[in-house]
């Protein structure tokens, strides 16, 4: 969150707001509204957080948490998105591989601080790192309740998902169709049927309660 304060501040000059104009010029069109679903998939990954909530203990609090972490969430990436579109322009971002990167190149004060660069590929690297780590330790937990886990576990997955994505990652282009893809299935896996589960269950657990407080009347 530091890192993206500082790399905001450091590009600001390089932004010009008029590129995000016109918003939504076209309306909402199929396209629009696919993007829209792909947007939720990228963020899929929120779901890997539901094995941590057995192991919370005190519950009170837990909704005005998750809320202040997922306004934090929002606001960095809308920030983060709009200094890419009001930096190159729409036709231009779309055409790079990793416009982030691009636009840290841009950063050059005094004619010799051209650090940008760092402050991205410690958000991406540090990011994606704490994510692999919660992701496994998420894994874990269900394997154990599974009963599934035994002490060559955590190798054998830090294995294959090495193998997956040295595989994956090998060409750009067979990347980005994987992504594509990958976007649909995390809003089916990690949005869509948690939601669909957990409202059951409430809706379950509700009726149940409420039969019970009637049967005591």
């Amino acid at each position: 969150m530091v890192a993206g304060i500082n790399l905001a501040i450091l590009t600001s000059k390089y932004k010009k707001l008029s590129y995000l104009l016109p918003i939504m010029a076209d309306g909402i069109t199929p396209s629009f509204i696919l993007s829209i679903i792909k947007a939720l998939g990228c963020y899929g990954g929120i779901g890997v957080c539901i094995p941590f909530l057995s192991k919370v203990i005190s519950k009170s609090k837990i909704t005005k948490h998750c809320i202040i972490a997922i306004l934090i969430v929002i606001q960095m990436e809308i920030v983060a998105n709009i200094g890419l579109l009001s930096t190159f322009g729409i036709a231009r971002v779309l055409s790079l591989n990793y416009p982030k990167l691009i636009q840290t190149q841009l950063v050059s004060y005094f004619s010799f601080l051209e650090g940008g660069e760092f402050f991205v590929m410690l958000q991406m690297v540090g990011g994606w790192f704490i994510k692999y780590m919660l992701t496994l330790n998420a894994i874990l937990i269900l394997l154990k309740q599974l009963s599934f886990f035994n002490k060559y576990t955590i190798y054998i997955i830090t294995l294959f998902v090495f193998a997956i994505s040295y595989f994956v990652s090998a060409k750009v282009l067979f990347l980005y169709k994987f992504l594509n893809v990958f976007a649909y299935f995390s809003v089916v896996c990690f949005i869509l049927i948690p939601t669909i589960i957990f409202s059951i269950f409430y809706i379950k657990t509700r009726k149940a309660k409420k039969n019970k407080y009637t049967g005591i009347i």
